[in-house]
């Protein structure tokens, strides 16, 4: 995967640097078994495509999974790597899905907001304050964004009118979800923590707002008031994935108020 140009030992490096990527993806939010999870890591479907580190590397005119950050390579040479997909990502037409999977900078996200055609966008480790240009992306519909602990409000979400699926990781700066309350489109959503850290909410209550959830996932997510109480009211919810630290009596009652849910997988009651 790694360019002629990367220098001494550069082929090796982006080739540890995809595999460490892909490892990642795999084991984080794209490896979940047993659900509807419209992010599922499915490389035989080329679903994400094999990741490229330079815009010339890129194959699949429709996907495209992208790792140019977080390289080991000179400064000089990481910058101009930078740079160089800053100026392809708003000229590249056609592209309908984008795997960033390295750290994706404030210039970086900008610079994919431009992009024409992109109807989904799965983000590592989104290293943004803001998604202020989000809604420039006209055809949105999937957005994951990764350990985003910098992200200060998602009060630009509410500009996506089509959006159906977020997913929204470690984002530790924000513990209310009302602005979640308003997204009534989404048929699939996902507030979670990261491996090492516990999101806290103040509560779910926003959520009983979505009613054509489908899949919802609170990995490693506490709320501080009413449970999961908030969610007995989602009568289309299929694929519940939660912390085995709730209580049963609230999964219970989920479950007995809609038949059709799924928790964990099914492997819910084997964990108690």
């Amino acid at each position: 995967m790694g360019s002629q140009n990367a220098g001494p030992g550069g082929r090796a490096d982006s080739r540890k640097s995809t595999l460490n990527a892909l490892e990642s993806y795999a084991e984080s939010y794209g490896a979940i078994e047993d659900v509807n999870y419209f992010w599922y890591y499915r490389p035989a479907d080329n679903f994400p495509p094999p990741i490229v580190r330079h815009p010339e590397e890129r194959q699949s005119r429709d996907r495209l999974a992208v790792a140019c950050t977080q390289t080991n390579l000179p400064p000089r040479d990481a910058k101009r790597i930078l740079a160089d997909w800053c100026r392809a990502f708003p000229t590249l037409r056609g592209v309908r899905f984008l795997w960033l999977c390295s750290r994706v900078p404030q210039a970086l996200f900008d610079a994919v907001c431009e992009m024409p055609d992109l109807e989904g966008l799965w983000i590592k480790w989104s290293a943004m304050s803001t998604v202020e240009k989000v809604h420039r992306l006209k055809t949105l519909r999937y957005l994951h964004l990764g350990n985003a602990s910098r992200l200060e409000s998602l009060e630009p979400l509410t500009r996506i009118p089509d959006l159906k699926w977020l997913g929204l990781g470690h984002i530790k700066k924000i513990r209310d979800l009302n602005v979640l309350g308003q997204l009534t489109q989404l048929e699939g959503l996902t507030v979670a923590g990261s491996v090492y850290s516990t999101q806290t909410v103040r509560s779910l209550a926003p959520l009983h707002l979505l009613q054509e959830l489908r899949f919802l996932s609170l990995v490693n997510l506490r709320a501080e008031n009413l449970g999961l109480q908030p969610l007995l009211g989602l009568n289309k919810l299929e694929d519940l994935i939660i912390a085995y630290w709730w209580a049963k009596e609230e999964v219970d009652a989920l479950c007995l108020a809609n038949p059709r849910l799924v928790v964990n997988g099914g492997h819910w009651r084997y964990r108690m």
